[in-house]
């Protein structure tokens, strides 16, 4: 039997540029009966409103590797909502997967262990009631029992919405996944996903509202992001020597992630100042963005940026080339 290693995917962003254009109101823009009034009678008047833009990302550049787990400091059943969940975030669909993986194992001589083919297999089979791996993330989180509750709104009592990821994602990229959940299970579900990314090799995001810190703990890097821009993008382990070769301590007992975002702060910026012998300023986010740059992490990520002579070559050996994953 001989074996490959399993691909794995890198996501590259260079000068990344966000912009949003937004209506500019003068004063409070309460939701009240006067504004409302007044906005009506604007638009009825045929005055038009002011609009602004703001810049969301300001020419950014990067590498999520994959392997690491990254934070970033910034109608159906339940069976059918775990079933339509692994469609939109793989790139092909089992069955064409199947066959494009089984010809490339017979090319390189390769004879897959008969457990895992088997359960291959299986997934990729097309016009059952529910999917193989759909049944097993029911019976391993408890959800079997309720497989067929039906989703509630507004008009019907129910239980609520979401998605599981149950495919095979190499991918995965999650904004505020922690909202409406207390710190023990965001902590639980951060270990989950940190499991399953140093297991499976897969590339991860993860961005979160305040987490606490044995939760930061769980992660590998970090982005730290102001003004649009990256402050820091490496391993958490070395971000608060970035801050203390700037003049700025995080208290003993103070959460790393509360500290990140008060000492980007201007308002809070002075209360970490640790240097007694020298008086305090105020450390612009440009200041910042130059030590980074000028540290060997940040260097190394501007040369692993430019180093693109293997990407071609690595291309070659992907699965699928579709820019969709679901057919029409």
């Amino acid at each position: 039997m001989s074996w490959c290693e399993l691909p794995t995917v890198e996501v590259r962003y260079e000068n990344v540029c966000v912009d949003a254009k937004c209506k500019v109101v003068h004063g409070k823009p309460l939701p009240t009966l006067w504004n409302s009034l007044k906005s009506n009678f604007s638009f009825l008047s045929g005055f038009k409103s002011e609009e602004g833009k703001i810049s969301i990302l300001k020419d950014v550049s990067g590498i999520i590797k994959p392997s690491r787990v990254l934070e970033t400091e910034q109608l159906s059943s339940v069976s059918s909502t775990l079933d339509l969940s692994p469609h939109p975030s793989i790139v092909v669909l089992p069955r064409d997967m199947m066959k494009e993986v089984t010809k490339k194992e017979k090319h390189a001589g390769i004879v897959p262990e008969s457990d895992v083919d088997t359960y291959m297999k299986a997934i990729a089979i097309e016009g059952l009631k529910r999917s193989l791996q759909t049944d097993y993330i029911l019976k391993i989180l408890g959800l079997d029992i309720c497989a067929d509750t039906v989703v509630g709104n507004a008009m019907r009592r129910g239980i609520s919405g979401g998605e599981m990821i149950t495919g095979p994602t190499k991918v995965l990229l999650m904004d505020e996944i922690s909202t409406g959940l207390d710190s023990t299970t965001i902590f639980q579900i951060v270990s989950c996903l940190q499991q399953l990314v140093h297991i499976t090799e897969c590339t991860m995001l993860v961005s979160l509202l305040q987490p606490a810190p044995e939760t930061i703990d769980l992660f590998d890097d970090i982005i730290l992001m102001a003004e649009g821009k990256i402050i820091y993008h490496g391993p958490c382990s070395d971000v608060l020597e970035l801050f203390e070769g700037c003049g700025f301590k995080c208290p003993e007992r103070k959460g790393i992630a509360d500290f990140l975002q008060e000492v980007i702060s201007r308002k809070d910026q002075a209360q970490h100042w640790y240097h007694t012998d020298r008086p305090y300023n105020y450390v612009s986010t440009d200041h910042f963005i130059k030590k980074f740059q000028a540290s060997s992490i940040g260097q190394k990520v501007d040369e692993e940026l430019l180093n693109k002579s293997n990407r071609c070559e690595l291309q070659k050996n992907g699965i699928s080339f579709g820019m969709y994953s679901l057919r029409k």
